[in-house]
């Protein structure tokens, strides 16, 4: 009798310890702090285990192994009894194909299909057990953690970027929640993808190159690099210090291509609106004030310095903070590499392709 009892609760035992690792990854860990914040306790243990996945996945594989061994050792103490004059080795070869699919189905599937699709509710219902057992095999656990960690330093792995992962494949979980019921449009979900996506392309696959800007220089006057905006079609254009030139490169090279191998930073840009303003001599106070201390007549705007190794996210969050919509990409030594425009970043992110 003793060893059917053992047997039930070893196979209770091992589903829900099956269910839970499945509910846990499927449980949204913004529900369960919103859930936390208004005091449901429940959800405070849950986000308890939320927070050290390490300890509670431990916890699990260590519960399901002990609760398999037990329905196993419950099953040929069963069948010894039922058939004692049977050799041994039988006994075990007839347990094994007798609980094999029973566990696979009752054990494994059916729980796991719970968990899949009512995380939540299941966890909820587990939390106290899962809390008992956290710290019935803490022991165990801890060894299991330990060489975790050790493997982590070994192979150099990072909890940090294991952390962003999972949150990146929740938060598209979300997403993707809201879009089946309807909260969220095609649009709205697809550019949600491309953020994710942008923040893991860098910006130097988006060079505009330095030889499609013609040179202008800080000494210039409004209309003449008006003029030459107009003739290359240009709304902004990076402008260069004047001292940095002699009169003969000067002359030649003013209003002409930037050089490839020319690698001096810009000390801003111009845009042509702004010098249309500036021709007509309505600069607002800030604007002059600007011109009068780079000693030009030109209103030159500040320009954001971004490193080749930028994410596209990582840009477009930069030039939006810094009101900035063109931006010089620069290597480890400050050497101009090109330049980027906010409209570019922003094609990406609004792209239609996956």
């Amino acid at each position: 009798m003793s060893t059917i009892f053992l047997g039930i609760i070893s196979i209770l035992l091992s589903a829900s310890f099956s269910g839970a690792e499945t509910a846990f990854y499927r449980t949204p860990r913004l529900r369960l702090k919103l859930d936390a914040i208004s005091g449901d306790r429940t959800a405070r243990k849950l986000l308890w285990f939320v927070n050290r996945p390490g300890i509670f996945v431990s916890t699990l594989l260590v519960g399901n192994n002990i609760a398999n061994y037990s329905i196993s050792a419950a099953t040929v103490l069963t069948l010894g009894i039922i058939l004692p004059n049977s050799h041994g080795l039988w006994i075990e070869i007839s347990a094994t194909i007798i609980v094999a699919p029973f566990l696979f189905v009752y054990c494994e599937m059916f729980p796991k299909y719970l968990g899949l699709y009512a995380p939540n509710k299941f966890l909820r219902l587990l939390s106290n057990l899962m809390l008992f057992f956290t710290f019935l095999f803490l022991p165990l656990t801890l060894i299991l953690w330990l060489i975790n960690y050790l493997a982590m330093q070994f192979l150099g792995g990072k909890r940090e970027e294991i952390r962003l992962t999972l949150g990146r494949a929740e938060l598209s979980q979300i997403l993707d929640e809201g879009h089946n019921t309807g909260i969220l449009f095609e649009t709205q979900r697809r550019l949600a993808d491309n953020v994710f996506l942008g923040s893991k392309i860098v910006i130097k696959d988006y060079i505009l190159l330095k030889s499609g800007y013609p040179l202008i220089t800080s000494d210039m006057k409004p209309l003449a690099v008006i003029e030459i905006a107009r003739r290359r079609n240009w709304a902004e254009l990076p402008v260069y210090a004047r001292e940095i030139f002699n009169n003969d490169d000067l002359e030649r090279l003013v209003g002409r291509s930037i050089e490839e191998n020319f690698n001096e930073l810009p000390i801003g840009f111009v845009r042509l609106i702004d010098l249309e303003i500036a021709a007509r001599n309505l600069l607002d106070e800030q604007m002059r004030q600007l011109s009068q201390l780079l000693r030009t007549d030109l209103p030159i705007r500040s320009m954001v310095e971004l490193s080749s190794r930028h994410s596209v996210l990582t840009a477009l969050i930069l030039m939006q903070t810094l009101n900035c919509s063109f931006g010089c990409i620069v290597d480890e030594k400050r050497a101009n590499l090109g330049f980027i425009h906010i409209n570019t970043l922003c094609e990406i992110l609004l792209k239609t392709e996956k």
